[in-house]
């Protein structure tokens, strides 16, 4: 006789990967407000940075309101956010790992974590926001980048999996 373990349930699937998101997302926009003021940046550096993705250079303008920038910043993260957290749970799905252990899925988040910023901040930032780009040092892209990005960000997505347990329906046999 056969156990379903998994199952792919793609409304399961998107309403955990968006809280996942949500949860990774408020955890990264954190220790990257708390990164930014540690290395004498203001608090709202990350939202600068974020928003200037829509608005371009003008985001770094003094003169550019605050609340707007926060508001847009908030907004395009947290959608961002989401939007990998279910990308990140549709790969575990379909390589038939919504099951792992807890230490295999933190792994797996790790790696999806460190892969994120090598794709966004190596390649897509660079070609199509040079502007935003230029603004990080190597010290600012190993804090904020690859440290955030992988135990920040990736591995709360993991332990949210690990947690939640979407589309996951029996228990391996021991």
């Amino acid at each position: 006789m056969a156990i379903i373990v998994e199952e792919r349930d793609r409304s399961e699937l998107l309403r955990a990967g968006i809280g996942g998101g949500v949860i990774a997302g408020l955890v990264l926009a954190g220790s990257e407000i708390i990164a930014a003021v540690a290395m004498g940046a203001s608090w709202r550096t990350p939202f600068r940075l974020v928003s200037a993705l829509l608005f371009g250079v003008r985001a770094f303008s003094p003169a550019f309101p605050t609340a707007l920038m926060v508001v847009v910043g908030v907004a395009l993260h947290m959608l961002l956010s989401m939007l990998f957290g279910v990308v990140f749970l549709w790969i575990l799905a379909w390589t038939f790992q919504l099951s792992a252990r807890a230490p295999l899925l933190l792994a797996y988040g790790a790696l999806f974590g460190f892969l994120l910023w090598e794709v966004n901040f190596l390649a897509i930032l660079p070609a199509f926001f040079p502007h935003v780009a230029a603004r990080f040092g190597p010290v600012n892209q190993f804090v904020n980048g690859i440290l955030a990005y992988t135990f920040f960000y990736g591995v709360v997505l993991g332990a949210f999996q690990a947690r939640a347990r979407a589309g996951v329906r029996a228990q391996w046999a021991a």
